[in-house]
This record gives C-alpha cells, structure tokens and sequence, in this order.
C-alpha cells in the first residue's frame, strides 16, 4: 500500500482541455506559516457597510477625502458617506460607466470625476457640477500629482490644469506622439505620469516647465493597454505596485520603465478569449498583508496576490465573476463598492460571506497519479484545521442553487444527478459546518457527487476528515474537489491518498 501526498496547486487555472488537470482556486488566499507550510484559507468576505441613499446603483467611482468623508460615484449619483456608514446624497450625475476620479491638496480640495466622457467638479457640500472650465472639452481620464490635474483624450492630447486650481488653458497641452494610436488613459504612479495608448506608454516627468506643459517626457515604453480601464496599483494606502493588461493580453507588472509579465497562459488565454476587450477592468483591496490586484470581466475574476504573486479565482455566488467593481481605503479599512446594486462594503477576513450571501471555498487538487499505472484508493485524509464552527448566530447566508446538470453529474450528464431546483435558500450551518468531497478520473472534467464530511464544530480540534474506499483511479490519477459554502474560518494544510 502506498501513502501519496495528494499535489496542490501554486496557481489556479482553468482547464483547457477539460482534463488537463491542473487545479483551481477559487476563492481561495494562500497563507504561507512559519514551518514552510501552506495554508489554504478563504478569500475575505465583504461586510455591509451602506447602501445608496439616492437609491443609485453600480458604483463607478469611489475616492477618500477626508477622514471623516468618502466620495461615492453611483451610475446617475454622488453621494457622501461617513465614517458611520450614513449615505446622504449630494446630486444627480449623468455618468454610466465605471470612471476616473481624483482630488487634489487643497484644504478643500477639488474632486474631479471623468466618466462617459464627461468631466465634473464634485463638492463634499452640494450637488455635482459640470466641470466649470468650457475648454475642458471631452476627456476620457483625470488624475491627480505634483498639484495639478491632468486630462487624456482619445486624440493624444494630455491637458494640464492650473497649479492647485481647475483652470484650464489650452497652450498647456501636449500630444503623445509615440503611437498613432487613441490614448487610453492617464496614471499618476511614482512621480512619473505614465500616459497609455493601445500600442505605447510614454513616462513624462516633472521638470516645472515654467511656460505650457509642467512635465517633460523620460521614456517610451513599447507596449499598449487593452483598455482604460485595465490598469490599478496606484491607489492610495495600497503597495506602490502598478499593474495592467498590455494590448498582447499579458498582465504586466511595471519595475521602473520595463513592464515585467506576470500572468500565466492560462490567464492570458481567458483574456484573450473575452470579445469586448472594453468591459475588462482592474481593482486593487487588501487583506491581512495579502495586496490583491483584482481583473474582472463578465466572464471571469482573476486575482493576483502581489504579496506571494499567486493567481486565483474569485467568483460570487450565481455569478462567473466577482461583484467587487472598485476600491478604496477609507476609514481604516478597505471599502468596495458592487457591479449592480447600491451596496458598498468592507474587505473582512473576518467575514465569511459577500453582504450574506455565501462565498464559496472550491479547491480543485492537482491530478494525484502514477501514471500509466491505476491505483485503488483505500482511504483519503484532508488536513482542515477542524473545530472552526461557530455558536449559532444571525450570520445566515444565501446559497444560490442554479439547478443545472453538469459538474456533479458522474459518469454521465442525466438531469436525474441534477442539484436542485433554481432558488436560494438561507441557511446557518456555522455551529456544524461541513465540506463537500468529490472527486474525477479524468482531470477534472467530470467529478463524482459529492459526499460530505464535518469540519468540526467549535472546540472540537481532533476532527478528522476522511473518505474510504474511492474506487479505482484512471491511469491519469484522481482530482479532488473540496467545497466549503458554510460561514466559517477555512483552513487546508495538506491531503493523503491511500491506495494499492
């Protein structure tokens, strides 16, 4: 009889073929311990923190001003939220997309929010205004450094405002001319304006030019930006580390003026493969030291944690993506704001929901082998930290049951091994939760139904999690599945597989 480390994954992808086999984290945050192992754990959930005043949904934009003070950009919206989560609307705004935003240093600063090429001026004190300077125009992006806001549009035209004030005269201006191609959009990172087109990055310093544009450019970088919107890592509280989707499909780490790939085919493969490049889009949050920068689209979320540079998955409950839409930090944790509703939350990983509904823990193991042999599998142990269950609570979650054959339906795709019925339901299995264990043969294309086992409830540190008697392996080994839905503390160090 043979004791086989069941292999874990260092990176989540998702199959291509379907029995390729090489594992998948889906919500899933690896922690590095002391003793060199690793832990497995749950992504962070999102804690409720305020809904929308006005009513407003889709966050576009959000932006902390003071301590005491978070602007928050709705699709038709501005609002103020305090520290205490009260919502109080400041005016309607005629903005639909996910946008730009940016203030500067000013005791009362100005806030500038460019969405739907449009710009507008934005006060923590009455409604929204058109930006007040005409020779504005249409920009499609603002940021903010060295005193002044800085303006981008499709053209190639870089506009700079007045030093500390909004003014706008056209002579300070200048026209990437790197690339023909439209200009994307405009970062402040590192006391370097990186300017994006679709085919080149210009990097423009200051050199406090005392007649037209304040800065000067440094360097030209050779690669492009997929879209507006595909580019993070600049925001305030978050690590200094700017990332972006190149024009190639590549995620690119930016060190210094050389963009450094960070993806992986897998990855690149599913970005290549999304049809309208324009609704890929980039957000950063962290959690316990772990700095996610986050890719979305309505395919997929992809998350890169810069802390341990592992990719995962992060989808929501009845989704394929994740609702995270933005971040920011503000009131000492970091806020997000939902792709279709009005809510903004709060990262917690002390939170084992998304604003209740369930966010589920899927962990898909490397395919466990000796390949070309087969292998019976007497036993398999799974190292959960047990006894994580809670006291019964108000913590209930929603599960989403989308009542379709398909993964769990092994050996073959008959309605008759369906999950259930369309629905959801509200469920409190904190006090005894519990892990679904399934498993395939042929790489992770089809998996078995699953059979369930306790983690444990509070206290009870000596539980065990074991399935016996697996049945044969093919010659391409086995591929487990754990899900874990119920709102608790998860925790995976290692598995073992028994067989002859």
């Amino acid at each position: 009889m043979a004791r086989i480390k069941i292999p874990f994954p260092v990176t989540s992808a998702k199959d291509v073929p379907a029995r390729a086999g090489v594992g998948r984290l889906v919500n899933v945050l690896m922690e590095q311990m002391p003793d060199g192992q690793v832990n497995y754990k749950r992504a962070p959930g999102i804690t409720p923190f305020t809904q929308s005043a006005s009513g407003a949904v889709h966050c576009l934009g959000l932006i902390s001003v003071t301590d005491a003070e978070l602007i928050a950009v709705y699709s038709g919206a501005v609002e103020l939220v305090g520290p205490n989560g009260v919502s109080t609307s400041l005016g309607i705004i005629d903005a639909n997309s996910v946008g730009t935003i940016a203030r500067n240093n000013l005791s009362t600063p100005d806030i500038v929010f460019v969405g739907s090429n449009a710009a507008y001026l934005i006060s923590t004190t009455s409604a929204p205004v058109p930006y007040p300077d005409p020779n504005i125009g249409a920009p499609n992006s603002v940021c903010y450094g060295d005193g002044y806001f800085f303006f981008t549009y499709g053209n190639g035209v870089c506009q700079a405002s007045a030093l500390y004030g909004t003014s706008i005269n056209l002579l300070d201006q200048i026209t990437v001319n790197s690339s023909p191609t439209t200009l994307l959009r405009g970062v402040y990172y590192a006391q370097t304006l990186f300017l994006f087109t679709e085919a080149t990055i210009e990097a423009w310093t200051d050199t406090a030019n005392a007649v037209g544009f304040p800065f000067s450019r440094s360097a030209v970088i050779p690669r492009g930006l997929i879209n507006g919107n595909a580019v993070a890592g600049f925001e305030a509280n978050f690590t200094a580390t700017l990332i972006f989707v190149g024009n190639d499909n590549i995620v690119y780490l930016m060190q210094g003026y050389a963009p450094v790939r960070i993806s992986t085919s897998d990855q690149e493969r599913r970005i290549s493969n999304v049809v309208d490049k324009t609704t890929i889009r980039a957000s950063v949050y962290v959690s316990e030291g772990h700095a996610i920068w986050q890719l979305t689209s309505s395919d997929f979320t992809l998350t890169y944690d810069i802390t341990n540079s592992v990719w995962a998955e992060r989808l929501s409950e009845g989704l394929d993506f994740s609702r995270i839409e933005c971040g920011c930090f503000a009131f000492g944790s970091w806020i997000v704001g939902d792709y279709a509703t009005g809510n903004l939350g709060k990262i917690s990983a002390n939170t084992f929901t998304e604003y209740g509904t369930a966010l589920t823990y899927d962990f898909y193991s490397l395919p466990c082998a000796q390949f070309p042999m087969r292998q019976i599998v007497k036993r398999a142990d799974f190292n959960f930290i047990p006894g994580t269950g809670q006291p019964p609570s108000d913590d209930d979650y929603t599960l989403v049951t989308p009542g379709t054959a398909g993964d769990w339906n092994y050996p073959d795709e008959s309605p008759d091994f369906n999950i259930g019925s369309p629905g959801t339901s509200t469920i409190d299995n904190a006090a005894d939760p519990t892990v679904l264990i399934s498993w395939s043969d042929d790489g992770g294309n089809r998996f078995t139904m699953p059979v369930s086992r306790s983690l444990g409830k509070i206290g009870r540190g000596y539980k065990a999690v074991t399935v016996l008697r697996g049945g044969q392996t093919s010659r391409y080994g086995r591929v487990w599945r754990l899900q874990v839905s119920d709102p608790v503390y998860i925790g995976l160090i290692s598995g073992f597989m028994e067989s002859i």
